[in-house]
């Protein structure tokens, strides 16, 4: 963590901002690094995203989504003297804010706000911002007794060697439900194409070493190749929109099985 502080020379005021570097993905840095769901906003270059705006600007109010370690009571302070409360959350609870914290989200859905910047001046991206907005994430609860519990954010890294940019997904279970399946044949149908178009016969079934064929063909010959721009990453948004219309949103409210920690 980096700290960039100025100093108003009319009335002594200090602003500051962090810089924050990480090994992980910026958007699992930004869900998995904080105690709190309010200062869980980003800000790209032509975008910025917030995650849970009904509880962070109208209520005031963020969820508790690390464990209560001896910095904890310090972390309450600070936002206190923001006028922000972080709350831990009861099952059942009423208040509208409730319904951000759900099995699966990402950035643009019909929770998130999205403000879009006026780009002039300002140089493209070059990640496009469907990178961003289908990297999901979930959350699962951490039971500590009847009356209340607190969760922790899902979200693992994605990526594959058809896909140019990595993403992030709640958790393995997801992944086998809105992807698998169109990840497997979408490998099956290249790999079929790719032997075709490059006239090599076929192989005996001991040289794939456990893997499947495409696997294998990927691997060995296609990673050589292939185009460098040959990816095929703008297939990630037709199947959330896919999913997410088999996928009601009254059957995404089920939360993860309970943690024990």
């Amino acid at each position: 963590v980096r700290t960039l502080r100025r100093t108003n020379p009319q009335n002594g005021t200090s602003d500051h901002v962090q810089i924050i570097t990480s090994t992980a993905l910026p958007i699992q840095a930004i869900l998995q690094g904080f105690h709190g769901t309010f200062v869980m906003n980003i800000i790209s270059s032509n975008k910025a995203y917030a995650l849970f705006p009904h509880s962070t600007f109208i209520s005031q109010n963020g969820v508790v989504l690390r464990k209560q370690d001896d910095v904890f009571q310090e972390i309450v302070q600070k936002y206190k003297k923001r006028n922000y409360c972080l709350s831990e959350l009861r099952p059942k609870d009423p208040r509208r804010w409730t319904r951000e914290i759900v099995d699966f989200r990402r950035p643009a859905d019909c929770r998130t706000w999205t403000i879009s910047f006026d780009g002039a001046g300002v140089e493209c991206p070059k990640t496009p911002d469907f990178v961003l907005e289908h990297s999901g994430f979930g959350f699962r609860s951490c039971n500590k007794g009847p009356s209340c519990c607190t969760y922790r954010i899902r979200a693992s890294k994605f990526s594959d060697h058809m896909f140019q940019h990595s993403y992030t997904i709640p958790d393995a279970l997801w992944f086998f439900n809105a992807i698998k399946g169109k990840l497997e044949r979408l490998e099956r149908s290249h790999f079929i194409e790719a032997r075709e178009r490059l006239h090599l016969a076929d192989y005996d079934d001991s040289i794939y070493d456990g893997t499947s064929p495409w696997e294998w063909f990927w691997e060995s010959v296609m990673l050589e190749t292939m185009p460098p721009d040959k990816y095929f990453d703008d297939e990630i948004p037709k199947w959330y929109a896919e999913w997410e219309q088999q996928t009601p949103p009254s059957a995404r409210i089920s939360m993860a099985p309970p943690d024990d920690e």
